[in-house]
């Protein structure tokens, strides 16, 4: 496996525990935890975004091998 399959892994790893984290910051009542969850939920998003890119990156350099070779 290469780095960037590693790492797709481990931040796609990394965003389900977050998005967990959100939901249980959620049922809660407590407006700092609320106040948190802005900020969790925007790092979430860029990991979410950071992991497509990486994904459509590792599709194009396959697209491009295959083309070549």
């Amino acid at each position: 496996m290469n780095q960037i399959d590693k790492d797709i892994r481990h931040l796609d790893k990394v965003c389900d525990n977050l998005a967990q984290v959100c939901y249980d910051i959620a049922q809660t009542d407590d407006w700092v935890a609320h106040a948190a969850l802005v900020t969790l939920e925007g790092m979430l998003d860029d990991l979410c975004e950071r992991v497509t890119e990486l994904r459509n990156i590792k599709r194009v350099v396959a697209e491009v091998r295959n083309h070549d070779g």
